[in-house]
């Protein structure tokens, strides 16, 4: 609900793309727009790829690297991100997969990065949005 946020503001929320999640994280490798460069992986490790097991220990609450890009997941603490929440698995990206039809690059609670059918109702947005400093009080 944007009802009352600033013009500004209300012009840039959208949803993050899956490109800029594999920036984020350091992972050159990815390219969620070329077969073969589009493989699911872990955000605390990039090196961490589709068909590998995710690792048996996992940072510790709050301190997952790039927490803050699953905070407020299903159960998210035992990942090691800092605010967990019930309402929802991961959340979407804006990018379709290229591999897959009927699929689109999301974010689940355990840090794990990879395109999943978007008939699955589990998953949440989570949008991007663009603050100027020049609105801010």
């Amino acid at each position: 609900d944007a009802n009352n946020w600033h013009d500004d503001v209300k012009s840039t929320a959208r949803l993050i793309e899956a490109n800029e999640i594999a920036k984020i994280t350091g992972n050159t490798e990815f390219d969620a727009t070329v077969p073969g460069k589009d493989l699911a992986y872990w955000l605390e490790d990039s090196s961490y790829n589709e068909g590998t097991e995710l690792p048996s220990e996992f940072p510790q609450p709050g301190e997952a690297k790039y927490k803050w890009l699953f905070d407020y997941t299903l159960g998210c603490t035992e990942y090691g991100c800092n605010i967990a929440e019930n309402s929802t698995f991961g959340y979407w990206t804006s990018t379709p997969s290229v591999s897959e039809t009927k699929a689109t690059w999301c974010v689940g609670f355990n840090g794990y990065y990879a395109y999943d059918n978007v008939g699955n109702a589990f998953y949440g947005v989570r949008p991007v949005i663009t603050i100027s400093k020049s609105i801010l009080s």
